[in-house]
């Protein structure tokens, strides 16, 4: 990513404890560490960083306090941008809602851990 010497870097980290599990077959803290030095890296770098929550509303209906988890290893390497991906289309307009709205309407405060 680097080498492209883009200004811009998109990251894509498995908010889905399920696909941590059996995608990456890792522990839930190792991803959030992933998550964290990847970002801190990039930004160490010089670059500006875009977080993809893959998976992310699949992630909050399953395990909501993990998904948002890797929202806050991202914000607090220093991500500048989150994406959160309905990756499978699958969510319902007041699904995203429920779940982007603590990420609008306050941020950690109400409901980042």
């Amino acid at each position: 990513m680097l080498e492209a010497e883009t200004p811009t870097v998109a990251l894509v980290a498995k908010a889905w404890d399920f696909h941590v599990d059996t995608v990456l077959r890792t522990s839930l803290d190792e991803n959030l560490s992933m998550v964290a030095d990847s970002v801190l890296f990039l930004k160490e770098q010089g670059r500006e960083v875009v977080l993809d929550a893959e998976h992310f509303f699949d992630g909050y209906r399953a395990n909501r306090d993990y998904a948002l988890a890797v929202l806050g290893a991202a914000t607090d390497a220093g991500a500048d941008w989150l994406t959160l991906c309905d990756t499978n289309g699958g969510s319902l307009p007041s699904q995203i809602g429920e779940a982007a709205r603590p990420m609008v309407c306050g941020g950690r405060g109400q409901g980042f851990s």
